[in-house]
């Protein structure tokens, strides 16, 4: 018997990540994350993550737009630190 209305299951065509793989470097907004962690956690000790995430990110749109260019400079350096240096066999 054949049940109506039932789709087959397709199989999950996701591709597995190669643990090799370089990681991608930290955005500007993840370094101002990690270096703001501290001080919000300390004036919001009760805070949970979905809390203090939405304030940080309140934070960063309050940023001053000079502000803001000292971590997208700090991300672009940090980019080229994190690309994989490949040696000539």
């Amino acid at each position: 018997m054949s049940s109506a209305g039932t789709k087959p299951v397709k199989p999950n065509k996701k591709k597995k990540k190669d643990p090799n793989a370089p990681k991608r470097p930290r955005s500007a907004y993840i370094i101002y994350c990690n270096d703001m962690r501290e001080e919000v956690k300390k004036a919001n000790p009760n805070a949970k993550h979905a809390d203090f995430m939405q304030l940080v990110g309140q934070m960063w749109s309050n940023l001053s737009p000079n502000r803001k260019q000292e971590y997208n400079d700090k991300a672009s350096t940090s980019s080229l630190d994190s690309e994989p240096r490949w040696e000539d066999s």
